[in-house]
């Protein structure tokens, strides 16, 4: 529906609606923007199973809103969209110290906003991982990292990543991708688990199961 911007002073003293109306607004922070993503996603807990009621604020129990239910959120999303909001929640600008609190973390590693190498079909890797935004051969496939992901080496070909290793455009992308957890794989290691196995007898098809592409 796209965002709108509320000023609740013009509410004056009405406690009861200044609080009604703050607790479906958000202020425009990497904390604000988290909390207004996970607010509108439904969490299953003991006495509601199915997630029909929407859990509003954070912390969140991120844990128990699937991958799924993200990624079917983000599905409309295109690729500039995703570009954007990662760029807004790295920012340090947004940030209420500069850096990415701890309790964010898991919030910030649950959003399919990671773009990936790979063959770009849009399976959103092992699991429905991700989506994908474009078309054709534009078709760019994003990841949460839920899952282990990798920066590449500083020296690689292209055509030997997969789709667990995450796509950089510069270094503020670095810094995030850090601080979720991912590390940068040494050339040693991507040739030894990533591409002498695809040399091997049956190693293609092995390296497709995960999400990796055998051409």
């Amino acid at each position: 529906a796209g965002v709108a911007v509320v000023d609740v002073r013009v509410l004056g003293d009405d406690n009861a609606a200044s609080s009604t109306v703050q607790a479906f607004t958000h202020p425009p922070t990497t904390r604000g923007v988290l909390a207004a993503i996970f607010s509108l996603t439904p969490t299953r807990t003991a006495t509601n199973p199915e997630g029909h009621e929407l859990q509003l604020g954070l912390p969140v129990e991120v844990d128990d809103i699937t991958t799924d239910e993200l990624v079917q959120r983000f599905k409309s999303v295109d690729a500039e969209g995703r570009e954007a909001l990662r760029a807004f929640l790295r920012d340090p600008v947004n940030l209420d110290t500069g850096r990415i609190p701890a309790e964010l973390i898991p919030h910030l590693q649950a959003l399919p906003i990671y773009p990936v190498y790979g063959n770009g079909d849009g399976s959103g890797g092992s699991g429905g991982n991700g989506g994908n935004s474009g078309s054709g051969g534009d078709s760019v496939s994003y990841h949460t990292l839920r899952e282990q992901h990798w920066l590449p080496p500083e020296s690689y070909d292209t055509a030997l990543l997969d789709e667990s290793f995450v796509r950089v455009t510069n270094g503020r992308d670095v810094q995030l991708l850090e601080a979720l957890g991912v590390t940068r794989m040494q050339p040693a290691t991507l040739y030894l688990e990533h591409v002498l196995p695809r040399l091997t007898v049956g190693g293609a098809a092995g390296a497709g199961g995960r999400g990796g592409s055998s051409s």
